[in-house]
């Protein structure tokens, strides 16, 4: 299964810019999961993040365009 994923920081912030450039690489606006949320937050603390990477399986793709939006989350990712 495919998974995608935009976050921004603050409720100012858009997540306009992140959804247009996924459906530009060919995904659809409804599967697209976002969330407004501080980086500072580690991934297990995030709603969104943290019920995709639940639900992720070993077979399944997360797709982010900003990697900046997962670079805090990726030390607690890497206990996985």
């Amino acid at each position: 299964m495919d998974y995608d994923y935009a976050r921004v920081s603050t409720d100012d912030q858009t997540n306009d810019p992140q959804i247009k450039e996924l459906v530009r690489y060919g995904l659809t606006s409804h599967t697209i999961r976002t969330e407004k949320i501080s980086g500072s937050v580690l991934a297990n603390r995030r709603p969104v993040l943290s019920g995709l990477l639940k639900a992720l399986r070993k077979v399944d793709t997360l797709t982010v365009v900003k990697l900046d939006r997962l670079l805090v989350a990726m030390q607690w990712m890497s206990c996985l």
